[in-house]
């Protein structure tokens, strides 16, 4: 941006549940969007981006497609969930939606998530905006669930700037 006297230059990184905020206190990013956590860390900021409706998704080709009514926890955990992994390098990261004893396919992005589900290879809770064109189409099914529906509060986030790490020109633009 010409106003900041040189170029400022943006990097995308793609960083998962409790990897995203790592990133930030290691100083490996600078700035984070969709970070869905309300807790609060040291030197973190955040603020709110809005709501995020999440559906529980199964191919049209699932088994649990033929299911009638709100889905009980035991008829989901007979079937494979399928989780984002955690990006953080540090720790074991966290897990959501999953049941005690239920199979998991552990995969890289919500993309791979989407792509798994399609498949009919397992089960779990998408983003209404990323599963909708699929719905739409018919590819996947929304089942309601017994524990009722999900929404997931976004914000963006950045580190508080100091002496050490003061704020750079991409944050500041």
């Amino acid at each position: 941006r010409q106003g900041l006297g040189a170029p400022t230059r943006l990097r995308w990184r793609a960083e998962t549940l409790s990897g995203t905020l790592e990133a930030l206190q290691s100083g490996a990013a600078d700035l984070a969007l969709g970070v869905a956590t309300d807790a609060a860390v040291a030197d973190i900021q955040t603020a709110p981006l809005g709501t995020l409706r999440m559906v529980f998704a199964v191919a049209a080709h699932h088994p649990l497609a033929q299911h009638s009514g709100p889905l009980q926890d035991a008829d989901v955990r007979a079937h494979r969930a399928v989780a984002v992994a955690d990006s953080t390098q540090r720790g074991r990261g966290v897990t959501h939606n999953l049941l005690l004893g239920q199979d998991v396919l552990t995969v890289p992005s919500m993309q791979h998530k989407l792509q798994a589900q399609l498949r009919g290879l397992g089960v779990g809770f998408l983003p209404w905006p990323l599963a909708q064109p699929h719905i739409d189409a018919g590819r996947l099914l929304v089942k309601p669930m017994a524990s009722g529906a999900r929404q997931v509060p976004v914000s963006y986030a950045w580190r508080r700037p100091t002496a050490n790490a003061p704020m750079g020109q991409a944050l500041r633009w």
